[in-house]
């Protein structure tokens, strides 16, 4: 069992990578913070944060394409993920797929509340 004050490997991981990319992030200066990110997630190909991050960066670039690939990505490890339903929902109305973009937000909130209910 693990201890919850000693993190795992891949939470520190995680964690690492969300430190050093914060302060691009914030700066808006997604090209910086995509190497890291790309660093964190070839020592980590099992954390769905992670191609959800590089996801952002892309969509934060512009490449709209590209992030979806990463949603995509980080989906299929993690399908109950709302915010990488919300971040794909997003990234599809940019590039004016209104419909898809929809049913993809529909799945965020569906993923919300399923979780909510499974709550004591």
């Amino acid at each position: 069992m693990s201890n919850p004050q000693c993190p795992s490997t891949e939470s520190k991981t995680l964690v690492q990578a969300n430190v050093e990319a914060n302060s691009p992030y914030q700066g808006r200066r997604y090209a910086e913070a995509e190497p890291i990110v790309y660093e964190a997630w070839q020592r980590d190909r099992r954390n769905p944060e992670l191609p959800n991050l590089r996801g952002v960066t892309f969509a934060g670039m512009e490449p709209y394409w590209n992030a979806v690939w990463y949603y995509r990505d980080a989906l299929a490890l993690n399908p109950s993920g709302s915010g990488i339903w919300t971040n794909l929902g997003n990234t599809l109305a940019c590039l004016k797929h209104l419909e898809s973009a929809v049913h993809r937000h529909e799945c965020a909130l569906l993923r919300r509340e399923a979780k909510c209910v499974a709550l004591p």
